[in-house]
């Protein structure tokens, strides 16, 4: 994948906020990247790859603690493909998961923020992105409800970006 838009690197840090927020109310001492936007350096948060090979990344395997997984902009800058296999992975990694994404307007209060960040999406992503076939981070949460249940959403950037806290249910079983 080409190097990503600094328009989504400046996006993920309006987010950081919420992500410590998440991370103390899911009392995670772990956070995984899964990207496809990495996370700069969180302090107090030991911060690791996702996607790269581990040992053992099942629940069971950490002694220390929940784990959050963080998938900033899968939508806008991964097929419907890739996103289908980065969220089997992700609902077997972790315990919770944060998507952060951009959002589509819902009312009219969050057109101009939704127009103005669709429309750099649209520049800066990819022309095959799962964003509008599964009609956004909410149809996307809807069509996985088996293996992600909503804990806490959040809109950031008047209404712009779309920022949800997951329980992941596949690893429970």
């Amino acid at each position: 994948m080409p190097a990503t838009p600094a328009m989504f690197r400046a996006l993920l840090r309006a987010a950081l906020p919420s992500l410590a927020d998440f991370a103390r109310l899911t009392q995670a001492a772990t956070v995984l990247d899964f990207g496809p936007v990495r996370l700069p350096a969180l302090p107090g948060l030991y911060l690791n790859d996702g996607l790269a090979p581990q040992d053992d990344l099942t629940p069971a395997a950490r002694a220390d603690g929940p784990c959050l997984a963080v998938c900033a902009f899968g939508l806008s800058l991964l097929s419907e493909h890739e996103l289908s296999h980065r969220l089997a992975t992700l609902s077997t990694a972790s315990d919770y998961t944060m998507f952060l994404d951009i959002k589509a307007a819902e009312r009219n209060l969050e057109l101009p923020a939704s127009l103005l960040l669709n429309g750099m999406r649209r520049l800066c992503g990819r022309t095959d992105s799962a964003f509008q076939r599964l009609h956004g981070l909410e149809g996307l949460l809807w069509r996985e409800a088996e293996r992600f249940q909503p804990v806490e959403r959040r809109t950031l950037l008047g209404g712009g970006l779309s920022c949800v806290l997951v329980k992941c249910l596949r690893h429970e079983r």
